[in-house]
């Protein structure tokens, strides 16, 4: 897989040329450092683009993607791609996965409990009931910082998505229409009876 990339983004450069072979060198010359380090980071990324675009045609599992993406760390620090690329390796790490995986078994088993105990607790139901969904909320935002729309290449995300949204809705709609949630309500939302 990875020689393939590497021939596509070699005949990407071959048809786009590079900088150097438009470069006058006397001018490189004459400039200061700084403006040769801008020269440069823009260099990286028309060149980080150029590489994505490649991948975009070639074929490729979104883990491979991610693979890819997470291997290459930005060099600048202070850039929105960096921050961008942290946040992807803070969502994708093995803990943070593990994590959200157990709030959703957690999130499970309280919404069995409430099912049958719910009017006894009432109100810790819809405290970690709201709970919840800020924290998986957070999750997709954090995702999607980091991936940009990458993020719905994935049908796990795009689940994940759909859930999210349906809750927020679901907890907007108890809270106008003054309700307490209903523990079944995910799988029949009120709204459409």
């Amino acid at each position: 897989m990875a020689a393939k990339m590497a021939a596509a983004r070699n005949a990407a450069m071959k048809d786009q040329g590079s900088y150097e072979d438009y470069k006058d060198p006397n001018e490189v010359e004459n400039q200061n450092f700084s403006l040769r380090d801008s020269t440069e980071a823009v260099q990286k990324a028309q060149r980080r683009f150029m590489e994505f675009q490649v991948l975009a045609e070639v074929e490729m599992s979104f883990e491979e993607e991610v693979d890819i993406f997470l291997a290459d760390e930005p060099e600048d620090k202070e850039s929105l791609a960096w921050y961008q690329w942290a946040m992807a390796c803070l969502t994708e790490s093995f803990e943070a996965r593990m994590g959200i995986m157990a709030l959703v078994i957690i999130n499970g088993i309280i919404i069995g409990v409430e099912a049958d105990h719910g009017d006894k607790a009432e109100s810790f139901f819809e405290i970690t009931e709201v709970t919840f969904v800020v924290i998986f909320f957070i999750e997709a935002a954090l995702k999607i910082f980091g991936f940009g729309f990458n993020y719905f290449k994935d049908g796990w995300n795009i689940t994940d998505f759909i859930i999210v949204v349906g809750s927020i809705v679901q907890e907007t709609l108890d809270t106008i229409n003054h309700q307490p949630p209903n523990p079944t309500s995910y799988l029949y939302p009120s709204f459409f009876t």
